[in-house]
């Protein structure tokens, strides 16, 4: 796992993505593909990250990309508005 990495799934196929404590991209489903994109694309670029959008065929890909990280899944009754 790449130190600092966290994945957090807000909602079915939707993901913040968190680098040593703080959110600095979103991972979504986007039909067929998966998109990783930073939050800030002129802003702090942590490593894989070599531009401020990365396109993957599967979520396994994105997560292997991302160096394995944590997932975590937030309860039924955190997420309801």
């Amino acid at each position: 796992m790449t130190p600092g990495y966290k994945l957090i799934q807000l909602a079915p196929g939707a993901y913040d993505v968190e680098f040593g404590g703080s959110v600095v991209a979103s991972l979504v489903k986007d039909g067929q593909r998966w998109l990783a994109e930073l939050l800030d694309p002129n802003g702090r670029m942590p490593s894989p990250f070599q531009r401020s959008e990365h396109v993957f065929p599967k979520l396994r890909d994105a997560l292997f990309w991302l160096g394995d990280p944590d997932v975590l899944s937030m309860p039924r009754f955190e997420r309801q508005g």
